[in-house]
Order: C-alpha cells, then sequence, then structure tokens
C-alpha cells in the first residue's frame, strides 16, 4: 500500500512495483504514461504503433519489475525500455512487418490549434508551422532525434538520457545541440 497518494516518490513507486502492488502501478503510470506516450509516438511517427509499443513497455515493466534493482533511476529504467521497444517497431518496420506511415501518421496533424477563435489564415499557419517541424523532425539523425525527444517529450534529464541509451555525457548534449540547430534552422523563417 502506497502513502501520501499525492506525494509518492520514485523510491515507493519501485518498492511497490517489484512487488505487484497494482496502486503503485497506477502511481507510475500517472506519473510517466503520457511522458512514455509522448515519447512513443513522436519516435515512431503513428498512434497505432505508439499504442502498441506503450502496451508492450508496460507489459515489459510488469513482467520485470520483481527483478528491477532500485538505484533511484526509475525514470531512465522505464524509458530505456520504450527506447528498446521502439527500436524493435523500427527494425520490423524496415523489414516489412509493420506498415509505413506518410506524413499523414504524425501525430497532431488533423488536430485543431489552440486557440481562442484563430481565423483561416492562423490555422494555415500552424498547420504549416506543424508540417514544418514534424519533416524537419523526420529528417534528423536517428540519435539525434532519440536524444531530442526523450528530453523534449519524454521529460528525462541528460543523466536519464546517458543512462537510457548508453552513451558519454558529451555524445547526449551534442546530439541535442545539433538537433536544435538543425530544428531551429529548418523553421528559421517561421520566427523572423
Amino acid at each position: 500500500m502506497l502513502h501520501r497518494e499525492s506525494q509518492v516518490d520514485d523510491q515507493e513507486i519501485s518498492e511497490g512495483i517489484r512487488r505487484r502492488d497494482h496502486e503503485a502501478f497506477r502511481a507510475l503510470l500517472e506519473r510517466y504514461g503520457p511522458g512514455l506516450f509522448n515519447f512513443l509516438l513522436y519516435r515512431l511517427g503513428n498512434k497505432a504503433d505508439a499504442e502498441d509499443a506503450y502496451a508492450e513497455v508496460l507489459m515489459k515493466v510488469w513482467e520485470h519489475a520483481p527483478v528491477y534493482e532500485e538505484s533511484g533511476r526509475l525514470k531512465a529504467w522505464l524509458f530505456t525500455i520504450a527506447h528498446r521497444r521502439s527500436l524493435d517497431f523500427l527494425a520490423r518496420r524496415r523489414r516489412g512487418s509493420l506498415p509505413l506511415q506518410g506524413d499523414a501518421a504524425w501525430p497532431g496533424r488533423d488536430e485543431t490549434i489552440a486557440s481562442a477563435e484563430p481565423g483561416p489564415e492562423a490555422l494555415a499557419h500552424g498547420e504549416e508551422v506543424r508540417e514544418r517541424f514534424m519533416k524537419a523532425l523526420a529528417g534528423l539523425p536517428e540519435e539525434q532525434r532519440e536524444v531530442f525527444l526523450l528530453r523534449e517529450y519524454g521529460g528525462l534529464s541528460f543523466a536519464q538520457i546517458v543512462e537510457a541509451l548508453e552513451c558519454p555525457l558529451g555524445t547526449a548534449l551534442a546530439r541535442m545541440r545539433y538537433a536544435v540547430l538543425k530544428l531551429r534552422r529548418e523553421l528559421e523563417e517561421f520566427h523572423a
């Protein structure tokens, strides 16, 4: 049983999931579920694959919970599993066992822009910016895109990214820097 439900820390969640406590698993999902799903959504490029990968991640977490070695890095452990699941999905896609999705599969493409009654010009501009961003993101080298997604959509610290990707800190920082520079260059006409 978890205490202080609104203030449960990662250590309590870790201890709970090792005991297969459903309440701890629920707390884990509330805290990290949205970030995990967003990471997978942007990494895989379509909602169906992201949902499948997310389900696989949750099954792996549940399956490996009793042997999880709690070291204060719960978030990094989760995103390491998500990273590996996304690599599996991308490999299957390259082998042809998963369909490739076009631009229409990018998340948010058909969503309306959140604004107080935007006019047609604002809607068109927002859609253009979103499409350009998604194209620029897809055009990044895989290593740079991965670090960018883990940081911006997964909310991981660089220490957690280093652990999840098993790369040196300098490498993770450089990949992020180059990703941001490339994205900024691709989108600079919208910020002029």
